[in-house]
């Protein structure tokens, strides 16, 4: 994997986010949450599977596909400019972060983020780090 980084100003509601590709090709989202809302995630302490079924409640509901690895604590979202297609590109929301923060962010927010990391695959970055403002 790449250690290539930079840093651009978002929407104040995204998180700080990594985007990265796997040495097996899959895109990864990897989200790091502000300190109030780790301290909710790390309270609640959800199951893998609840995290993944919140997440992909939530990721319908902004309109996109997915598919749940609570194996893995990740879900894979499919990134078509089609709402609710379930094939084609996708990126991995990797780990309990991200899942909790798609899980509790509004539809446009979902679709924000979602759409910046499709914006930093397409252009095929390894490796691209966001903070918000």
């Amino acid at each position: 994997m790449s250690s290539a980084s930079s840093t651009q100003s978002l929407e104040m509601s995204l998180p700080a986010f990594s985007v990265r590709q796997s040495d097996d090709g899959i895109w990864l989202l990897a989200v790091q949450l502000a300190p109030a809302d780790q301290a909710r995630l790390d309270a609640a302490r959800p199951s893998p599977r609840d995290l993944c079924c919140q997440a992909q409640h939530a990721l319908a509901q902004a309109q996109y596909g997915s598919r749940i690895y609570p194996e893995r604590t990740a879900v894979d979202v499919y990134i078509s400019d089609t709402p609710g297609v379930l094939d084609g590109p996708s990126v991995l929301l990797d780990g309990p972060a991200a899942l909790w923060f798609v899980s509790h962010a509004q539809p446009a927010d979902v679709r924000a983020f979602l759409q910046t990391a499709k914006r930093l695959i397409i252009t095929r970055l390894p490796c691209e780090t966001h903070h918000a403002a």
